[in-house]
């Protein structure tokens, strides 16, 4: 091997050698960031399996002891109701409320509730999470304290004897909701059922 003598091999020995280098350091950025990212999605993946397994399951099993039931009331279930109700809406000098009437079954709101007078395990939820609350994402925290600030706002929501025994609140109903859905969204990705 010879030395380069002239300046020209000087700088192509200079841009191969840099060339070389900046290609190892990019090599290197490209592994580093490649193990970062899968170490990463390990961890999130772990964290999801604590998820399912310390809050998702046990609140799931605080449901299987309490029945839940919903029931909902169709008030004009046929046409021939909904033509009484539009005719008196034409009397009336209403048409598009009337146009409306047609179509409109008067259906009411769904009631939940659980059955053999059980309540809402609000405490036992809280217990669960408590226990594990680095696992529980915000959306299930959130939820909990939409249901927490409407027992601090309306303390006698729970405290109507025989009128509203079981039934759950809006808030309750969509904690229920989120639970069960995550819990069986979970329950795809790691169970081996």
């Amino acid at each position: 091997m010879t030395f380069p003598t002239t300046l020209l091999d000087w700088a192509s020995l200079f841009a191969a050698l840099v060339t070389t280098v900046t290609a190892l350091i990019g090599a290197g950025y490209s592994i580093y960031r490649l193990g970062y990212r899968s170490a990463l999605e390990g961890i999130r993946q772990e964290n999801l399996v604590k998820r399912y397994e310390n809050i998702y399951v046990p609140m799931s099993n605080l449901f299987m002891t309490r029945p839940v039931t919903g029931s909902r009331a169709i008030l004009a279930p046929y046409f021939q109701q909904r033509w009484v109700n539009a005719k008196k809406l034409l009397k009336e000098g209403r048409i598009l409320r009337a146009c409306r009437a047609l179509f409109d079954k008067k259906t009411t709101k769904e009631l939940v509730g659980f059955e053999l007078g059980h309540d809402f395990p609000l405490g036992e939820i809280h217990q669960i999470l408590e226990d594990n609350e680095a696992y529980a994402d915000e959306k299930l925290l959130q939820l909990v304290q939409e249901v927490d600030r409407l027992g601090y706002e309306i303390p006698a929501a729970y405290d109507y004897p025989g009128e509203a025994d079981g039934l759950m609140t809006d808030e309750e109903l969509t904690l229920f909701n989120h639970i069960a859905q995550t819990h069986t969204k979970l329950k795809r990705t790691f169970s081996p059922d």
